[in-house]
């Protein structure tokens, strides 16, 4: 089993994905979700799990928008909770499990 836990759209040199656009902050949190499992030795298709947290400030729509861009058929067990976040710029987290045989 492989754990990504919370994943936001953080950038390496911590600026913000986007600080408006939830569909984009879920995009580069999944895309860093698949670049931490590869290393693992799996991949996106190996995820059986997925919690997305939300600001309330989130647009839901565009977050499950770009979660179905990466899962739509691999079709994850997944939960969305709105939360707060102690950074306010993040609008979306998420964590994954993944398991491989």
């Amino acid at each position: 089993m492989v754990f990504v836990s919370g994943t936001s759209g953080i950038r390496e040199d911590n600026s913000i994905a986007s600080t408006n656009e939830s569909y984009e902050q879920a995009r580069r949190a999944i895309g860093k979700i698949e670049a931490i499992l590869k290393k693992a030795n799996c991949s996106l298709e190996d995820v059986v799990l997925t919690r997305v947290f939300l600001s309330h400030d989130a647009d839901w729509r565009g977050v499950a928008r770009a979660h179905a861009e990466f899962f739509g058929k691999i079709l994850p067990s997944s939960s969305m909770l709105v939360c707060q976040f102690l950074d306010p710029r993040i609008l979306v987290e998420i964590e994954a499990q993944a398991v491989v045989e």
